[in-house]
């Protein structure tokens, strides 16, 4: 095992920026859409004990998102969740660009 790497069995904590909009109740009249491609949202109930709480999933860009329950004034929040390309990014590091290979300056003044 390289030893650069981590066990991949062990759990990892990782801190995620996540996007949140509000939706205004007149939103959740109307069919959702994915607020990044436009195309409608498909909408599943997760648990039958929670019906406010739904998982929303976009198929043309393959992103999700988590829809709360609504708050006292009708608006719902819409969380996206990070893709698992993102989480993997993320478990193996910042990518750290190589310094620039430095040369022998050039003796500009001549003798």
């Amino acid at each position: 095992m390289d030893s650069g790497r981590s066990n991949p069995e062990v759990p990892h904590s990782l801190t995620v920026s996540l996007k949140v909009r509000r939706l205004a109740p007149s939103r959740m009249e109307a069919q959702l859409v994915c607020p990044e491609c436009g195309a409608p949202l498909n909408l599943s109930q997760p648990d039958e004990e929670f019906p406010t709480d739904l998982l929303a999933t976009c198929g043309p860009c393959r992103r999700w998102y988590v829809l709360g329950e609504p708050n006292e004034s009708g608006e719902v929040l819409l969380l996206e969740l990070p893709g698992i390309s993102e989480i993997d990014e993320m478990m193996r590091g910042p990518v750290l660009a190589k310094p620039p290979r430095k040369g022998r300056a050039r003796d500009r003044h001549s003798s």
